[in-house]
């Protein structure tokens, strides 16, 4: 049998651990998720969130994702099994502004995702434990990101699927749009033919002008016929 000096010191190192996973699970909790929501899987390390312990906090959190769900342009998920705390940190402070990493339970994802362009992604949620990205604007920059965490990382496991426009696609079809132009990059491809074209023009102008000249010098000092 335990002293009661080491009951005190045992229960002191529970309470500390479940403080660790509290405050852990508060740090990477999603933006509008309401507290109390999150969870730390102390033995993965990895950020869940929970089922909700009644009705309205399961509510709570698909409220919460269809929010996210409703700026976004494309989402992707991976495998987010053996993932640890520093994983899972690094690649939502790598992403990019305006795109945001959740752990979401599949019934609850399926549910939010439920008559949107986003419902052909319900098959897909059936691991038992998912990492979703949601992406607002910068899709090649947060498929880049994510492809430099992979190779950071060592992981085998790379997209599961994504949506954008309501179209599923698969891990190769997911990188392939990463590889397309940003919205910037065609900007400023737009702005540059818009500069050049001026030039064309004036240069195409100015070389048919002369052409026109030449002829009718030509025909003035043609002989009679």
């Amino acid at each position: 049998p335990l002293t009661p000096h080491e009951t005190m010191v045992r229960i002191s190192v529970l309470v500390a651990s479940a403080l660790a996973c509290v405050s852990g699970a508060a740090a990477f909790a999603p933006a509008g998720l309401p507290l109390g929501l999150a969870r730390q899987s102390c033995r993965t390390g990895v950020t869940d969130v929970s089922m909700g312990k009644n009705f309205e906090e399961k509510m709570a959190i698909v409220g919460a994702v269809k929010e996210r769900l409703s700026s976004s342009q494309l989402i992707f998920s991976t495998q987010a099994n053996g993932m640890t705390m520093k994983q899972v940190n690094d690649i939502r402070t790598t992403m990019p502004e305006g795109t945001t990493v959740m752990m979401v339970k599949n019934r609850m994802f399926k549910r939010a995702v439920g008559n949107s362009q986003f419902e052909v992604a319900k098959p897909t949620a059936v691991s038992s434990s998912n990492m979703w990205i949601f992406v607002d604007s910068d899709i090649k920059g947060s498929i880049s990101a994510f492809k430099d965490w992979k190779k950071k990382y060592k992981k085998e496991t790379g997209i599961n699927n994504g949506v954008l426009d309501g179209n599923l696609y698969d891990d190769k079809q997911v990188m392939a749009i990463g590889e397309l132009p940003s919205k910037q990059e065609l900007y400023s491809q737009i702005a540059g033919s818009i500069q050049v074209l001026p030039s064309k023009i004036a240069g195409l102008v100015k070389e048919a002008g002369a052409q026109k000249t030449s002829r009718a010098i030509k025909l003035a000092f043609a002989p009679d016929a």
